[in-house]
């Protein structure tokens, strides 16, 4: 840090400064070190519980969705297999199609 970083005066209880300053004897800082690095471990730690929270987000969506998919998609693939027209289906629709037109043409002509 230089003397050129912005300044910031605070107004602190006598107990709070008086923590600050034991623990930056402690840890061998200066006292203004001391409280930017608490400063900055106040802010780390707010960014990881956030991203804790929104990992813990994504994983509830998706055991959602992993038992919604479970519950519903056998009933919606059976609907759509029935929906579906395979060429077999098609042939066999053309068929009888086929035969009920010579059919109404035969009694036309009757």
């Amino acid at each position: 840090m230089s003397r050129e970083d912005p300044q910031l005066r605070v107004r602190l209880p006598q107990e709070l400064k008086n923590n600050i300053k034991e623990s930056a004897k402690l840890n061998r800082r200066s006292i203004n070190a001391e409280i930017v690095t608490r400063l900055s471990h106040t802010f780390q730690t707010d960014n990881k519980n956030s991203i804790d929270n929104e990992l813990a987000i994504q994983r509830n969506i998706s055991n959602i969705t992993e038992s919604l998919l479970q519950a519903e998609l056998p009933e919606y693939v059976a609907t759509l297999s029935k929906l579906i027209m395979t060429d077999a289906y098609i042939e066999k629709i053309c068929l009888i199609a086929r035969e009920q037109a010579e059919k109404d043409w035969k009694e036309r002509l009757k």
